[in-house]
């Protein structure tokens, strides 16, 4: 292990930073996405610094494959923006950049800085960026050239020790970032890291101030539980911890609801399958995901009534209504039901507009 320095004001050498090598963390540049280092490869060959971050590190580190990488570097989005033709510039409070391949997208970040989130497009040094992660295993940066893993806040020693640990301190971190209380079941779920007593109690108190969240935010926080892999496991600990109760109210008072515990078995099992699939490699697309989560509570006979256009609707706004106020795109929950039925999708809907746009008999004009 490597130790990075800096020089403070009065002249003094102040540790900055613990450098693992490849022997210490034994990643080489073949482990990672070949787009991913080809980003790198071109920001390094422009002149700039570039690595991966977050979540990419933490997988590898575990033993696990990632689902997707971010890159960081010190070149500004516009001169990103030039130097890959393939990618535009997104966001308008902190802009990023988004490279597309033929079956991916890799998110491109300038260093942020450590000035209040409420800067616009202010950014900084890698030392500064640190400081705006979440939790300290989700702050590495994975140098290419060196095959160098830096780590300015003790995520490498984390990851080893199976340990969650906010970088910001627990009384106020999920208050600055209530949706680091979601991430933080779903990561432990994932990665097998355990939550803390000192986490869950922190999240069952600060639980509410989810509401405040953006409902397209949390929506999209939604499909990332139940695309994980381990949806069963998140689902039961956002339940416990009082999570699912502000993301969706109706499900969860109607789990609290079933005595016996019925439901709650059938929900499970339905997620389990679900894991399942995505384990084994399955097309789950997000409309079987909502079936897997709405269909055990919508009631056993949902989908038995005689006329067809009316089943569908019942069955359309049962759904809306139980994972309100989260809002998932129609189209998506349109085709769950049409998976429910067992129809064609959009059969229902060019049925509705061709009676929609059916031309009425004129009527005959008294003379």
């Amino acid at each position: 292990m490597l130790i990075r320095y800096r020089t403070t004001e009065t002249g003094e050498q102040e540790k900055l930073a613990d450098i693992f090598t490849k022997d210490d963390h034994g990643l080489g540049r073949e482990a990672f996405d070949t787009e991913a280092l080809y980003i790198m490869r071109r920001l390094n060959g422009a002149g700039y610094d570039a690595y991966v971050v977050g979540g990419a590190i933490r997988d590898l580190l575990l033993g696990k494959k990632p689902k997707d990488y971010d890159v960081v570097t010190n070149a500004l989005p516009r001169k990103i923006r030039r130097i890959f033709r393939n990618s535009r510039i997104i966001g308008r409070r902190f802009q990023l950049v988004h490279v597309y391949f033929q079956n991916k997208i890799i998110e491109v970040s300038t260093f942020r800085t450590s000035e209040p989130a409420d800067s616009h497009n202010i950014f900084g040094t890698m030392a500064e960026d640190v400081r705006r992660r979440d939790f300290t295993f989700n702050a590495l940066y994975y140098d290419p050239k060196e095959e160098y893993i830096i780590d300015y806040v003790g995520g490498y020693c984390d990851i080893i020790d199976r340990r969650l640990r906010a970088l910001v301190p627990l009384d106020a971190t999920f208050k600055e970032d209530p949706v680091r209380m979601i991430r933080a079941i779903r990561y432990a779920s994932t990665t097998g890291i355990r939550l803390t007593g000192k986490v869950s109690k922190q999240i069952k108190r600060n639980a509410a101030l989810i509401d405040k969240c953006p409902m397209s935010r949390l929506t999209e926080e939604l499909f990332k539980m139940l695309e994980s892999g381990q949806s069963k496991s998140i689902f039961a600990v956002a339940h416990e911890c009082e999570v699912l109760a502000r993301l969706m109210p109706r499900l969860a008072k109607t789990l609290d609801k079933d005595p016996g515990g019925t439901l709650r078995e059938s929900l499970f099992l339905s997620l389990e399958e679900l894991d399942r699939r995505l384990a084994d490699r399955a097309e789950v697309r997000r409309s079987d995901m909502i079936l897997a989560l709405a269909k055990p509570l919508l009631g056993p006979n949902i989908a038995q009534a005689e006329d067809l256009h009316v089943t569908h609707r019942e069955i359309f706004h049962n759904i809306k209504r139980l994972i309100a106020p989260l809002t998932p795109p129609n189209a998506e929950i349109e085709r769950s039901v049409d998976i429910l039925l067992g129809i064609k999708h959009g059969t229902i809907a060019r049925s509705r507009r061709r009676t929609h746009h059916r031309r009425r008999p004129r009527e005959k004009k008294n003379n």
